[in-house]
């Protein structure tokens, strides 16, 4: 089934462990010894929320690596104000903005903002350390802290929100316990 899946998905770097769950149809705890025993035998790796053969990597053509640098140095100048997602998946196609965002050069913030990941990391550390030295951040706050529209700042803090750095509180947004801390 892995095989399968990325044979006729070269991009993707693994297939999604629930999607496999799912068309195993096994119950949680034997899929779980499945997966494990296929681990230690070494015929599955297990890669973030991925399964795949151990041989699977994927390559891009010459063609898909000029493109997705063009694209990650534009997202990178862009900063807090890249181009939207829509403009970016119109250029690079659905198999390689996904691939793009699984490999994690590029972070997906909301429906229409997209970041690269070195200029997310610089926004994110830009956050904690306003809310080290302010207690909290408000949207407004975070747009004048970027130089960048409520739309990048919003999509910003959302996906910090997700990824349990900061928390909302009413208008505005701390640190989560542990967070930023040296």
């Amino acid at each position: 089934m892995l095989e399968a899946y990325t044979t006729s998905n070269p991009l993707r770097l693994g297939m999604p462990r629930e999607q496999v769950r799912s068309e195993l149809r096994l119950p949680d705890r034997l899929f779980d010894r499945v997966v494990e025993r296929a681990q230690t035998d070494g015929t599955l790796v297990v890669s973030s929320a991925l399964l795949l053969p151990p041989e699977h990597a994927v390559t891009l053509s010459r063609e898909q690596s000029i493109l997705a640098e063009q694209i990650s140095s534009e997202l990178a100048a862009g900063g807090a104000t890249p181009p939207s997602l829509a403009d970016v998946e119109s250029r690079l196609g659905p198999e390689l903005l996904q691939y793009l965002f699984d490999s994690g050069r590029l972070v997906k913030a909301s429906d229409t903002v997209v970041f690269e990941a070195n200029s997310f990391r610089a926004m994110r550390d830009q956050v904690i350390a306003h809310i080290r030295a302010n207690g909290q951040i408000t949207v407004a706050e975070c747009r004048d802290l970027m130089n960048s529209s409520r739309r990048y700042a919003m999509g910003l803090l959302e996906t910090l929100d997700r990824q349990q750095v900061t928390k909302r509180l009413r208008d505005a947004r701390v640190l989560r316990a542990g967070v930023g801390q040296p």
